[in-house]
C-alpha cells in the first residue's frame, strides 16, 4: 500500500515484469491504484465505491474454486478414491 502510495511500487513491477501481478503484492496494488485514481470524486464515493473494484471478481472467483475443489473431493471420497 504504502509502495503504490510514494510510486515505488511501479518501479519494481517494470523490474520484475509479470512475476510481480501475480502475487498478494499485486493484487493489493490494483486495488490500492483505484483509489488513488478516483480519490478526486471523495472518500465515500470515489474512494469507498472504486476501492473493491476488482476486489468483487477475485472473491467470487475464490468462493467458486472452493465450492469446486470441495465438490471434487466429496465426489472422491464417496467412491473411495481416497
Amino acid at each position: 500500500m504504502l509502495l503504490t502510495g510514494f510510486g515505488i511500487y511501479n518501479r519494481i513491477r517494470q523490474f520484475a515484469g509479470g512475476g510481480s501481478a501475480v502475487s498478494v503484492t499485486g493484487f493489493r496494488n490494483a486495488v490500492i491504484s483505484a483509489a488513488i485514481e478516483h480519490r478526486t470524486e471523495g472518500f465515500v464515493l470515489g474512494v469507498g465505491g472504486n476501492i473493491f473494484k476488482l476486489a468483487g471478481s477475485v472473491i467470487v472467483f475464490g468462493v467458486f474454486s472452493a465450492f469446486i475443489v470441495a465438490l471434487i473431493k466429496t465426489i472422491l471420497i464417496q467412491w473411495g478414491g481416497l
